[in-house]
């Protein structure tokens, strides 16, 4: 079992057990059942391409199909692509991001989407106006 390291790796079945390997509820990548399924990782990252703005994208090269350990925690707003394309998410040792990849090269980009960030903040902002004029009605009714 690997913990989260920081940086993306490799990993098979001679690093995890099936039970640290989860399928999120929105995931969609074609997890073989557990990661008993995968044999030996048989690939490198060959180039972490960019880690910045909440993001992270890498190359990865691969003979069969593997699992990349990504190396953050994972969050429910975390997504991933392959190659442009959805990938569905892993949950690697409890805690951490992972994403199975089939053979090939591959681009892989784990992002956080914040598309509900805004909805949230005019909720926030429409509370606290609601509560307010509600205030304002209360202290402007003249006493009886």
């Amino acid at each position: 079992m690997r913990a989260c390291t920081g940086e993306p790796v490799m990993v098979g079945p001679d690093d995890l057990e099936p039970a640290d390997v989860q399928r999120l509820p929105s995931s969609e990548s074609a997890l073989v059942a557990g990661i008993a399924g995968l044999p030996p990782g048989d690939g490198e990252v060959r180039q972490v391409v960019a880690q910045a703005d909440g993001s992270l994208t890498l190359v990865a090269q691969c003979r069969r199909p593997t699992l990349v350990l990504l190396g953050v925690p994972l969050y429910p707003a975390h997504r991933a692509t392959v190659d442009g394309r959805a990938a569905g998410l892993v949950k690697v040792n409890g805690y951490c991001a992972g994403v199975v990849l089939p053979a090939g090269r591959h681009r892989v980009r784990l992002y956080y989407d914040t598309t509900g960030l805004w909805q949230a903040g005019v909720l926030y902002a429409s509370a606290w106006a609601a509560l307010f004029a509600a205030l304002f009605v209360l202290l402007r009714r003249p006493t009886r």
